[in-house]
């Protein structure tokens, strides 16, 4: 499936980061830089990937039952099954993939990717060096804090919650400790949403570079940064926190009293996802 990439002559931005982390802000400014997304805000299409693991499903099922084991055991059944959702024809989601690289016609195209499982799989395969990865992170606890009042606002769970709280914090520690154990070994951009917030030209500078740009004009950052504003409209109704600046050491405020004990006792969890306890 990745061969589409070649014979369109695209390149693949692979968002790796957990929920509530600022992905669809990247996202949003990623398409303010020239790259391909597909729907909009909050960017959850992920129509190259759901067609990567048919792909590779079928390589594996002629390849004999064995085979086919060990791509289930991998990630088969949690992703596809995720990544189906709301996708009821997994065949028509391939065909308006198909249809909607070959109008593109060169340059790069990003979805958000589920997993770093998915993403060394897609990594491995990549033999014509088509796939630049991004990892985002945000500290545990300002997730962990965004995804509980994201989730109180919707009405029902998800980002992990399954009302045990330790066990949720652990799951987005361990995840962006996977995110640093990969991007360690295959490489990529490692970007850090208090960046995104708190030094975003420095941060559109380094994605520019990432995808290949030398020439990089004052200007052009600066129309990036005014086209996609941190707390702007399109991304005002995705937050929790009243203003961006707000969104960072949440745990700090009032708001994270509640779990300082908590995130106390996890000290070596937040270590080892790149942020201090």
């Amino acid at each position: 499936m990745l061969g589409t990439l070649v014979r369109n002559d695209l390149r693949f931005v692979a968002v790796c980061s957990f929920g509530r982390s600022g992905s669809s802000y990247l996202m949003a400014l990623l398409q303010a830089a020239g790259v391909q997304v597909a729907d909009a805000m909050p960017f959850e299409d992920r129509a190259l990937q759901i067609s990567f693991i048919r792909w590779l499903a079928g390589e594996m099922e002629a390849a004999g039952p064995a085979a086919n084991l060990a791509v289930a055991g991998a990630f088969g059944a949690e992703y596809y099954s995720t990544m189906l959702e709301g996708a009821a024809d997994p065949a028509e989601c391939e065909a308006r993939l198909e249809t909607r690289l070959a109008a593109m016609r060169g340059g790069w195209f990003a979805e958000k990717v589920i997993g770093t499982e998915l993403l060394r799989m897609m990594l491995a395969f990549d033999r014509r060096d088509r796939i630049r990865p991004i990892y985002l992170l945000r500290d545990p606890r300002d997730i962990f804090i965004s995804a509980k009042q994201f989730n109180a606002r919707r009405g029902f769970r998800s980002f992990a919650d399954d009302g045990d709280d330790r066990q949720m914090l652990h799951t987005i520690c361990r995840f962006q400790s996977e995110q640093l154990w990969v991007h360690a070994r295959s490489g990529g951009l490692l970007i850090h949403y208090e960046d995104l917030v708190a030094r975003r030209e420095q941060t559109i500078v380094s994605v520019l570079r990432h995808l290949g740009h030398e020439a990089i004009t004052t200007a052009r950052v600066a129309a990036i940064r005014t086209h996609v504003p941190v707390g702007g409209e399109a991304v005002r109704g995705h937050m929790t926190s009243a203003t961006a600046q707000q969104s960072i050491r949440r745990w700090e405020a009032p708001e994270g009293a509640p779990y300082r004990a908590l995130f106390a006792e996890a000290t070596a969890a937040l270590n080892a996802s790149g942020y201090a306890g």
